[in-house]
């Protein structure tokens, strides 16, 4: 039995400013992870993409600097059963977790990386949690290096990808499941309060073993899983910019209830200006939001029309879909309120000033506070 799971892992330079070594300093690294072994590095030295953060402050889980294309890291990795229990306590592999070598395939083909992490035997019995298994491991063996080490593992969720994958031969005369490619066909059993179970069958006189098929489904569903993992990272920027959005409404909406004639002038001073420029940030991400979902649709679209039909067609239309209209609708509420309640006091405060002090006097400070 063979199986295998999709994540998002990817070793990413503490310096961003050094990409260009990031192969050398990726095998150096690992060379010094005594669990791994047969490291290959292929391509990745001959261009970079840098995938557009858009600006967001501390990007956490995203890759910001630029990033290697055209090229795999592949190695085997060790996790003893113990390790893997400890680590990894609600998650087995396999019965007992007693699959203990795995295959990792980091894939640099696409506009963002992804992971596949293959797990051979007759224990296997859930794919997935080898996404967990080695990523903890590999940050827990990285951070051992301390100084050591130039890399940090950068995960971007949902790692692992919500299915356990199967290779298997076909039995004689089987036809379960849909063709995908010559000799190979695939079964998919959504779930729907747990993992998808996806099995693909191979014709043993197409593919000599299930090693040999997997290169097959490589070629023909990765393409899918790097655009999910890219359309993902596009959906968490776009987060990312409207929880510092929101953060920074909230802040205006706790201005307005803090009491005193301190916070009353400090609102009345500053709070125009700071309200207009929230007021365009809005605006921006309204823009960017609906350029990013045509973009997303398109993307789609033409992975379909290049590679037929695809088996994960809804999760990838799912991640295209930013579904925030409702959120930014109601911050653009909260805004018309503050400015409203802006306007209202400027007005008292004019009117106020003029019965005081005269027009002239008046209206210079009401041009002053609209500003």
């Amino acid at each position: 039995m063979l199986g295998f799971a999709i994540g998002s892992l990817f070793p990413q330079l503490k310096n961003p400013e050094a990409y260009a070594s990031w192969v050398d300093e990726v095998e150096r690294v690992f060379n010094l992870i005594p669990s791994i072994k047969n490291l290959q590095v292929k391509g990745a030295r001959s261009g970079y993409a840098l995938f557009d953060t858009e600006g967001v402050e501390e990007p956490g889980s995203l890759i910001y600097h630029p990033i290697p294309i055209n090229g795999t890291v592949s190695f085997t990795i060790n996790i003893p059963s113990r390790v893997q229990n400890r680590l990894n306590p609600l998650w087995s592999t396999s019965i007992d977790n007693k699959v203990e070598e795995f295959l990792v395939f980091i894939e640099l083909d696409s506009d963002y990386p992804y992971v596949w992490v293959a797990v051979s035997g007759d224990d296997v019995i859930r794919p997935s949690g080898a996404v967990v298994a080695v990523r903890e491991f590999l940050r827990e063996e990285i951070e051992k290096l301390a100084d050591n080490s130039t890399l940090t593992l950068t995960t971007l969720g949902p790692s692992p990808f919500h299915a356990d994958f199967f290779v298997e031969e076909a039995g004689p005369g089987q036809e379960e499941g849909e063709v995908v490619a010559p000799g190979l066909r695939v079964a998919l059993q959504r779930g729907r309060n747990s993992y998808s179970k996806c099995t693909f069958y191979y014709d043993g006189a197409e593919f000599s073993s299930p090693a040999h098929a997997m290169e097959a489904i490589r070629q023909k569903i990765g393409p899918e899983f790097a655009v999910f993992y890219w359309l993902t990272a596009e959906k968490t920027v776009k987060r990312l910019s409207m929880d510092t959005l929101t953060v920074q409404v909230d802040e205006s909406v706790a201005m307005y209830r803090n009491k005193g004639v301190v916070n009353w002038l400090r609102r009345v001073i500053t709070s125009r200006s700071a309200l207009r420029n929230i007021s365009l940030e809005l605006l921006k991400i309204q823009m960017s939001m609906a350029k990013t979902q045509q973009s997303n649709s398109k993307e789609i679209e033409e992975l379909g029309s290049n590679r037929g039909t695809l088996l994960f067609d809804d999760e990838l239309k799912k991640a295209s879909s930013l579904n925030y209209g409702s959120d930014l609708e109601n911050l653009g509420a909260m805004l018309k309120v503050l400015e409203s309640q802006h306007t209202q006091t400027v007005q008292r405060l004019t009117a106020f000033a003029v019965s005081l002090l005269g027009v002239v006097v008046g209206a210079f400070l009401t041009a002053a506070l609209r500003k």
